[in-house]
């Protein structure tokens, strides 16, 4: 499929199966609420379900050559608290799919710049949950809310998709989504690190998969809002995001030319904290699947 031969009206993979366009998918609903401005799967399904299209993988693959770096895209970012659950793993997706070489001892197919961007959400987002508060500050949902929308789905929906651009330097928009949906390197990452995550999976997600786990996991910050979120909650999911993304901070170090070598914990940290922000669905698909 050539870039230019991108339908007009760009649709996106809904959870139930069908595909909708952005119109369709972005409904107007109470902005407090679970569903709204990212939520999960009753508007876009993983990309473990329903591969990303080549006018998703063009805007991640923008994202990640410098989208990511621009100081407006980032304050945008800490409101939106990330991407939507399907472009934020499309986006370890694509850059862990795509960047083939590296620095550290991987070399390559690592996610350093998503690494660092949720190290940050999860070190701000630490500190206001452990802030001291208010009396009557009882419910702190709000923390964990975003207040604006995902910054892909955004750009999907403004994008003229009857001239779309090619690319960076004419590449093969169309051949990057193929090996972005293979999934190989990503499946590797997640495969690497189940004995650490598996006891940490949001126990709602897990649900649907009869997945147990004999510790007590905190809830990811989806099913997180569908409940008051008093102030000792708050502050103990404040200090485990403040763990993973001091861990994170490990991990990036390592992916750099003269960092020290990470850890399991480490290299574990970013799918912890990612599948929080973006719901463990992706993973548990993507490990329960003996093809990838």
């Amino acid at each position: 499929m050539d870039p230019a031969e991108v339908p007009s009206t760009p649709e996106l993979p809904t959870a139930d199966g069908s595909f909708r366009t952005r119109e369709e998918v972005m409904v107007s609903v109470d902005p407090r609420t679970l569903a709204e401005v990212s939520g999960p799967a009753p508007q876009l399904a993983p990309i473990s379900r329903a591969p990303m299209t080549p006018g998703e993988v063009r805007e991640l693959w923008a994202f990640v050559h410098g989208d990511i770096m621009v100081g407006g895209i980032r304050s945008i970012l800490r409101r939106s608290l990330g991407l939507c659950p399907r472009h934020a793993w499309g986006y370890a997706a694509v850059e862990i799919e795509l960047w083939e070489h590296g620095a550290g001892a991987r070399g390559g197919h690592q996610p350093f710049d998503l690494t660092i961007l949720y190290k940050d959400l999860a070190a701000e987002l630490a500190e206001k949950l452990t802030a001291h508060h208010a009396p009557w500050h009882t419910d702190l949902r709000d923390v964990i809310t975003p207040t604006q929308g995902c910054r892909i789905c955004s750009d999907l929906h403004g994008t003229d998709q009857a001239h779309p651009p090619v690319g960076y330097a004419g590449m093969n928009i169309p051949a990057l989504t193929d090996v972005s949906n293979r999934l190989q390197w990503t499946a590797g990452w997640i495969r690497e690190t189940e004995p650490l995550w598996r006891t940490q999976v949001c126990p709602v997600c897990a649900q649907p998969r009869s997945y147990h786990s004999d510790e007590h996991p905190l809830l990811c910050r989806h099913h997180m809002v569908g409940a008051p979120l008093h102030a000792a909650q708050a502050a103990q999911v404040g200090r485990r995001l403040a763990e993973l993304s001091e861990q994170m901070s490990g991990l990036v170090q390592s992916m750099t030319g003269d960092g020290p070598h990470a850890g399991p914990e480490q290299n574990a940290a970013w799918v912890i904290a990612l599948s929080w922000f973006a719901t463990w669905e992706t993973v548990l698909d993507i490990s329960a699947s003996p093809n990838r």
